[in-house]
């Protein structure tokens, strides 16, 4: 099995953003829980990227916003400094959450509190274990592992792929005229692509028209009206977004082609490798998209025999796109079968994408 790309990175510098300090208090009727901690005084904190503006705002609300019962945090503080490994954490309580949800939380050798998640708690358990009184062997660091920030253990699988990713996000965008057929592509995300080829052809809209009241015309017609437009889409990215049927593989299969699109603009800064694509996979592209037309309205046609839609176009509008794709620089020729359904499209040839 692939193994799963990591989002995410490992900034150099952290702020704990906190407020007013609290005494831990127990709330579990096992007094075998009731350890030690309990009227401790720590800091909650919440852990933010230095240099992401957005999560800097929302440690400053959740410093500002209502403890408990109507007590106001009050004043907000803040403590930037280079995020350098911490030795030392010491789990010191477990909180109930919401649901049934538990929440085991650390704290710092300079007494700020925090989760720590439960990932991060298994893999130190395995790896390194846990000495008497909570402490965690090992050394952390904060990481952004996709929208969270979180502790992670220095030396951890996690942790090597933050590095992984942390570098890429150093990468350069390849050009748009520089990708290569066949190749593997990913953006700073997780989603990775297969380029295909670079592509003329056009795209049908269809749009359901609405009254001044919001309501869709076919609220109060038996038919529905729709504005139907074409655009021209010039050297678009033909690409295909790798999934369980072709992450493990080392080809396209022409027969399973859900995934395929095309695009004009591309976020792309690492490369993969390669798998084997067939040359006239354009045109195997094509016929899969006008076989999927013809059965899928056929089907609904049969499943509701007395609705009015025009499931082909509805099916042609969505698909139009592959259904015409040609390589760059190729005339497009719209086939006899289609020529009718794209008759109903306004194309402007002065609009492209």
């Amino acid at each position: 099995m692939a193994t799963k790309t990591i989002v995410g990175n490992i900034p150099a510098n952290v702020t704990f953003i906190y407020s007013k300090k609290k005494k831990l208090e127990s709330y579990w009727e096992n007094d075998a829980l009731h350890a030690g901690w309990e009227g401790q005084e720590v800091t909650p904190a919440f852990c933010s990227d230095s240099s992401n503006l957005k999560t800097m705002e929302t440690g400053r609300n959740w410093a500002a916003r209502t403890w408990r019962y109507g007590e106001e945090k009050g004043q907000s503080y803040e403590y930037q400094h280079k995020n350098d490994p911490i030795v030392g954490l010491k789990i010191v309580s477990l909180e109930i959450r919401g649901e049934g949800g538990r929440a085991y939380k650390v704290l710092t050798p300079d007494n700020y509190y925090f989760d720590v998640r439960e990932d991060v708690l298994m893999d130190t358990m395995l790896e390194v274990g846990i000495s008497a009184g909570g402490l965690l062997n090992g050394t952390f660091v904060w990481a952004r592992v996709g929208s969270e920030m979180k502790l992670v253990r220095v030396g951890s699988k996690l942790h090597d792929a933050l590095i992984v990713a942390t570098a890429d996000r150093q990468l350069k965008k390849f050009r748009y005229g520089e990708l290569q057929v066949g190749h593997i592509y990913s953006g700073k995300g997780a989603d990775k692509y297969i380029f295909l080829g670079y592509v003329d052809t056009i795209s049908c809209e269809r749009e359901e028209l609405r009254n001044t009241s919001g309501w869709s015309w076919s609220h109060v017609n038996a038919s529905r009206i729709y504005n139907r437009t074409a655009k021209d889409i010039k050297n678009g990215l033909l690409l295909c977004k790798m999934s369980e049927h072709t992450k493990d593989n080392k080809h396209i299969d022409p027969s399973n082609l859900y995934g395929i699109n095309i695009k004009t603009s591309h976020t792309f800064i690492k490369d993969w490798g390669i798998v084997d694509v067939p040359a006239d996979i354009i045109t195997q592209i094509s016929e899969w998209a006008s076989q999927y037309i013809t059965s899928h309205s056929k089907e609904d046609n049969t499943k509701y025999p007395n609705n009015s839609e025009n499931y082909e176009d509805s099916y042609f509008s969505y698909q139009s796109d592959l259904l015409f794709a040609v390589p760059t620089g190729t005339q497009i020729v719209i086939p006899d079968k289609w020529k009718a359904i794209f008759g109903l499209y306004t194309r402007d040839e002065n609009k492209k994408k």
